[in-house]
């Protein structure tokens, strides 16, 4: 097949709620391109409870895509090729290290700043996406949706709620690595929507937590069409700040977007 090309939005906004009372988003996402067929993705949604989850967020994410470039390049240099053949046990190894690193990560930052790790807390999901495979995990809440080359929609990963609303885990938390969600397919991705909770009653349908095709259909075709990454950056962002979405959920919204193009 031709090699992949992907285009890629990624948007944490500022949720109703913090606007009004001035705190800061404590949602974020960070991206890398590994060549030009595979991307490192991470998305984690900082605690409200926690006094400087911006900074575990932003902790998070940005260890936890270096991490995955290291350890894909390590996988590429050990395989010969990050084609070869698919081996989803390798892959979860792979991505339960990466976040096993990353809250190590977020607790030496704790540690620097001479504060609780639980102060930094926040969700993690962390992705591996090439042409031919994806692998995912996640800590925590918000989800992932694919769509497939034949056009159908999947969720990759389902939000980790806990009992009650609004409870869910946190990577500095004691339970963490034992609540790790995975996921691993050996088939082309067309596109991927990557969320946090703030979206999630928005754009999957409670309980089963399928995706809401209306919500995620066009902003896949959007960003596809887009040549400049910059432009759809801002339609996103405009997007997330809309009453449309403002007026349904108080909470911050992270929307990374990443859509095949052809070479």
């Amino acid at each position: 097949m031709d090699a992949a090309r992907w285009r890629v939005v990624g948007v944490s906004e500022m949720g109703a709620s913090h606007r009004k009372s001035a705190a800061l988003c404590q949602d974020a996402n960070a991206f890398l391109r590994l060549d030009e067929d595979w991307l490192a993705i991470a998305v984690a949604d900082g605690a409200g409870s926690a006094a400087k989850s911006e900074l575990g967020a932003a902790t998070a994410v940005n260890a936890a895509v270096t991490l995955l470039a290291e350890s894909f390049y390590g996988y590429q240099l050990r395989a010969g090729s990050a084609s070869a053949p698919f081996d989803p046990i390798a892959m979860q190894e792979m991505l339960v290290s990466v976040l096993a690193k990353s809250r190590a990560t977020v607790e030496a930052r704790a540690q620097e700043c001479g504060i609780a790790s639980s102060q930094l807390a926040s969700t993690l999901i962390v992705i591996l996406l090439g042409p031919d495979r994806i692998a995912a995990a996640q800590v925590g809440d918000g989800g992932a949706v694919i769509e497939l080359a034949d056009g159908r929609f999947e969720t990759l990963l389902k939000p980790d709620s806990g009992e009650f609303v609004n409870e869910t885990t946190f990577l500095t938390s004691a339970r963490a690595m034992k609540s790790i969600q995975f996921a691993a397919l050996e088939t082309p991705v067309k596109s991927i929507a990557v969320i946090t909770d703030g979206l999630q009653m928005l754009a999957l349908r409670f309980p089963e937590w399928i995706p809401f095709q209306p919500f995620f259909a066009p902003v896949f075709a959007f960003v596809r069409d887009q040549s400049d990454e910059n432009t759809a950056y801002e339609e996103v962002r405009r997007m997330l700040q809309s009453d449309q979405v403002s007026s349904r959920t108080p909470d911050d919204v992270t929307l990374l977007v990443a859509a095949r193009v052809s070479p």
